[in-house]
């Protein structure tokens, strides 16, 4: 409180001294103006009245002026309005002064006086002109200075005021506010010491101001109110901690900061704790895990919850993470553990079981054997053999395919996150599959377009990216078009990797884009003529999961899909 009365009191001297000054400069501009008009008009006026109306004694009089007052410029224009005598300009250089405003003025009212830009100097003028007797106009004339000029000539005195005033100011400033709430600050430190040590503090009894008795009164009556909330609050607390403490899961408190707040028991043994208080230390003291912490401030700067399975001392957690807001505001982060060793085992032997299905693998095989059939009993012309053959030959490569995607699916189940990563250039394994892949593109005269950002490493499994990359070039090949394209992109985002693959082919349909990285799913058939095993995608978005990553899809009916992958 001290630190901001002190600094607006501050703000506020400035501000007066500033409008003082400036008024200051203000009064004093119009003050040297009106004297300077003044001065020129007594000028004019006197060399008038005793010229005795001739124009030889008038042009006398301004050159002993001129010597007088040598900064003046003196003008003597006839009734036509040329100029017939100037100190400070040849006259036949000079153009008729009747349009000139002080002199039209003069020939109006006497006299006439103006300050404006001069035709001949290219300056900022004040004009005196009066009317002769004779009809010829006399006029006076100075350079005016200008409201910004007499402050610049004015500013190191200004500055020189304004820097003194304040430091005499402020310190004043200084010295009262420490004067007046020097008192408060004590009668609040006892106040402070009275509550927390519960004894009567003896200022108490005789305030420095009389206007604090009604406020220290009210404290002493909430004092008691106090005690016994703080009373109530840790008989609850102790209740809570109790029933965490029994819980089975794991229960973790945490402030925005990733500060503990608090953690119960099943917790501590689940991460494998050692015996101690985390209440009030950083969350990095209770676990080191780098994708527990990811995920947690994730939690925090996407404000929505996640969800995450992690491996620690054997045991399988499942992990809710979930923010603790305040209408937008994220004040915490609840983190619930659960032991799911057992059901996510019973899950990996579930999947396991499925890439050994036989559902997917019996129609490539009833078609062979169907086929072969035909051809056994002679029931195929012998201009059809090698067309069956043909048929038989690529349904056993169908066939194989399948195996191999199962196989893959079923070593990535079993490898889990537990792969080697490595720091590597993917520029290399792009082009080993651009070439792999060339008579593909070449049958269907696709163009492939790659945009490599420089030096960009990606870290991870280099032999299951290539594999992913593999799989959506070969997607992006099998459902484009003739002189279709494809772009592949590979780029940094901060401290994360995109992988991008363009393609201009027949698209996915909005209803089955959700599903099209599920094992074994094949969009509508009737779209293509392409046969699929429904697992690539799927191999891709395990791969993806392996490293950690996220997977996006846009697509288009006849326009195009476009796969974002950012590890």
């Amino acid at each position: 409180m001290k630190r901001k009365i002190y600094t607006r009191i501050s703000l506020v001297i400035i501000i007066a001294l500033a409008v003082g000054l400036g008024l200051q400069n203000f009064i004093f501009y119009n003050y040297n103006k009106s004297k300077e008009e003044t001065t020129l008009l007594r000028q004019v006026q006197y060399l008038d009245s005793i010229s005795d109306n001739s124009r030889d004694n008038t042009i006398t009089n301004i050159k002993k002026f001129k010597i007088i007052n040598p900064s003046n410029r003196f003008t003597l224009i006839d009734k036509n309005g040329n100029v017939v005598y100037d100190t400070d300009t040849n006259v036949d250089s000079l153009d008729n002064h009747n349009n000139r405003e002080e002199v039209k003025d003069a020939r109006e009212s006497k006299i006439g006086s103006i300050t404006r830009k001069s035709d001949s100097f290219g300056k900022n003028m004040y004009y005196v002109a009066i009317l002769q007797q004779n009809s010829d106009v006399l006029r006076v004339s100075c350079e005016s200075a200008s409201f910004l000029k007499t402050i610049l000539d004015l500013l190191p005195y200004t500055l020189l005021i304004l820097a003194l005033s304040l430091i005499l100011l402020i310190d004043i400033n200084r010295r009262q506010v420490r004067q007046i709430l020097d008192p408060i600050e004590t009668i609040a430190n006892e106040l402070d010491d009275n509550i927390v040590n519960d004894k009567e503090s003896k200022l108490l009894e005789q305030p420095v101001y009389d206007e604090l008795i009604p406020f220290i009164n009210i404290i002493r009556r909430k004092n008691e109110t106090i005690k016994k909330y703080v009373d109530e609050l840790q008989e609850r607390s102790t209740t809570i901690k109790t029933i965490t403490d029994n819980m089975r899961e794991g229960l973790i408190l945490l402030d925005k900061n990733m500060n503990v707040l608090s953690v119960n028991k099943s917790a501590e043994f689940l991460f494998g704790a050692s015996d101690s208080r985390y209440e009030g230390r950083p969350f990095i003291s209770l676990n080191r895990d780098l994708k527990i912490h990811s995920a947690i401030k994730d939690v925090i700067s996407t404000k929505t919850a996640h969800h995450i399975n992690i491996e620690m001392q054997g045991i399988l957690l499942s992990m809710y993470i979930a923010p603790v807001l305040d209408e937008e505001n994220i004040n915490g982060v609840l983190l619930f553990l659960v032991d799911e060793s057992d059901k996510i085992k019973a899950e990996k032997r579930r999947r396991e079981f499925s890439a050994n299905v036989s559902h997917e693998l019996k129609s490539p095989l009833t078609s062979i054997n169907g086929y072969a059939e035909m051809i056994e009993n002679n029931m195929v012309s012998p201009e059809n053999v090698s067309k069956f053959a043909s048929i038989i030959h690529q349904e056993g490569l169908r066939l194989l395919e399948l195996i191999d995607n199962i196989i893959k699916l079923s070593k990535l189940d079993e490898s889990g996150d537990n792969v080697e990563k490595t720091l590597f250039n993917p520029e290399k394994i792009i082009d080993e599959i651009i070439k792999s892949n060339q008579n593909k593109l070449d049958s269907k005269q696709i163009e492939i377009i790659t945009d490599l950002q420089e030096n960009c490493l990606i870290y991870g499994n280099e032999n299951l990216i290539k594999e992913m990359i593999e799989n959506l070039v070969t997607n992006a090949i099998k459902y484009n078009k003739i002189s279709g394209k494809i772009k592949i992109s590979i780029f940094k985002d901060n401290d994360k990797t995109k992988i991008i693959c363009e393609d201009t082919g027949i698209g996915i349909a909005e209803k089955y884009q959700k599903r099209v990285f599920e094992r074994f799913f094949v969009v509508d058939k009737s779209r293509s003529s392409q046969e699929s095993t429904g697992l690539g995608l799927s191999i891709i978005k395990h791969i993806v999961d392996i490293h950690d990553g996220t997977i996006e899809l846009e697509s288009k009916l006849d326009v195009g899909t476009k796969i974002t992958i950012t590890i």
